[in-house]
């Protein structure tokens, strides 16, 4: 799962941190439908791998929960969700969520894990940066001004979007290495 190609080789999500990688995939569409479009497997294999990874955590699903609290919420799946973040961090890779209309801008970056985000979801963005689910989200200046968790100005894309990442000394330095985002003036950091 999430293999792609970064520095020469592929990153792939470790067998262990499979179904947590699917956990997030879930949380961050809000369905096991579209979870298992972004993932490419069959909606059945992603109820059955969710049910047993509830079953084996102690997870109960809320669907009237915040996104992020959806399919549940422990202690341990937090501490989990930070060492698969890492993981990815040491690989290169950053989690970037936006609308799925931008998906295409961000296409060519093969250091980017991108996912779709619609409505509610969109919203909770800056509580999904906060628990690990996204590392960053790529905005219109309106959904960034609409925002309000995030402070204004930030620096801009260069067609209206702008790119915020969350503030941790592993981030920005691996930002900073990539070749497209060189230039200070294409993101900027928040805090989270």
């Amino acid at each position: 799962m999430l293999s792609r190609p970064l520095n020469g080789y592929l990153y792939r999500t470790p067998d262990l941190l499979r179904d947590l990688l699917l956990l997030d995939i879930l949380e961050l569409t809000g369905s096991t439908t579209a979870a298992a479009r972004a993932l490419s497997l069959s909606q059945p294999t992603v109820s059955r791998r969710y049910r047993t990874l509830a079953r084996d955590l102690g997870l109960v699903r809320q669907p009237r929960q915040q996104p992020g609290r959806r399919y549940g919420d422990s202690i341990c799946l937090r501490l989990l969700r930070k060492g698969m973040t890492l993981h990815r961090w040491q690989a290169g890779v950053l989690r970037i969520g936006g609308r799925p209309e931008h998906a295409q801008r961000v296409a060519g970056y093969s250091w980017l894990h991108w996912v779709g985000l619609q409505g509610k979801t969109l919203r909770a963005a800056p509580e999904l940066i906060r628990q690990d689910l996204l590392d960053g989200l790529l905005l219109t200046q309106q959904e960034h001004a609409e925002l309000q968790r995030f402070p204004a100005p930030s620096k801009q894309l260069g067609d209206g979007l702008v790119l915020v990442c969350r503030s941790h000394p592993r981030i920005q330095p691996l930002l900073a290495k990539m070749e497209e985002f060189q230039q200070p003036s294409l993101y900027r950091f928040t805090r989270g």
